[in-house]
């Protein structure tokens, strides 16, 4: 998982920095993120294991501390510096099943998911649709993809829909839509070590003359391809 470089962050400071989620190591620790990692993560793992009462919470935790090597090589070693064994492992779980129950909540309904107390305005979903895109603010894909194939054993018909579902999610908060084509080679891809969607955002004025909010106007997925 990449870091942005000095030079870039030095031109912008805020523009790599997420505003109300962190997903991975980098992020962790902010202040302003808190919030979100001690109450809202939670709360969305709780309806995880409310889906499928069969697994526990210590199912769940086997499957990362099984994945745990592989998920910290992922990153460089100075990101997850005081980081403990149990500390890296509820991280990854919180973040991989926020993740998850996103894409399960708003397949559901699209609507539903302004339910969440963090999702209740269009501005929020986009800040958290850009939140999940930052380049320093990535998982494991493989994790994730581990993760969901576990958590809908009992739905033959969602196992194995991950990358198509996250094609499909971000298109909705997009002017134009990821192609058919672009969902399909999503979803037949194998051995990712990571997905990665970046953004180019910019002001658009509205047919009314104001100025309508950041919108999301292209997007590009970034893939690192094993071997590739």
């Amino acid at each position: 998982m990449f870091e942005v470089s000095k030079i870039l962050r030095d031109a912008q400071p805020t523009a790599y920095e997420p505003k109300i989620v962190s997903l991975g190591p980098y992020h962790y620790h902010k202040p302003h993120l808190r919030a979100m990692n001690q109450q809202h993560k939670w709360s969305l793992l709780s309806k995880l294991l409310e889906q499928d009462r069969s697994k526990d919470l210590k199912y769940y935790l086997k499957v990362i501390k099984d994945n745990e090597t592989r998920a910290r090589n992922a990153y460089p070693t100075q990101s997850m510096i005081g980081m403990c064994e149990n500390q890296f492992v509820t991280m990854m779980l919180l973040d991989c099943v926020f993740v998850i129950e996103m894409l399960w909540l708003w397949k559901k309904s699209p609507e539903g998911i302004k339910n969440l107390a963090f999702m209740s305005d269009q501005r929020s979903q986009i800040i958290v649709a850009r939140d999940m895109l930052l380049l320093e603010n990535q998982l494991p894909f493989f994790l994730i993809e581990t993760l969901f194939d576990c958590a809908f054993t009992g739905h033959p018909g969602v196992r194995g829909k991950l990358k198509s579902w996250l094609g499909e999610f971000f298109s909705g908060f997009l002017d134009s839509k990821i192609s058919q084509r672009e969902l399909i080679v999503i979803s037949r891809l194998r051995g990712w070590d990571g997905f990665r969607v970046r953004l180019d955002w910019r002001r658009q004025e509205s047919n009314s003359g104001g100025i309508r909010a950041r919108q999301m106007l292209s997007c590009w997925a970034s893939l690192s391809i094993k071997g590739f």
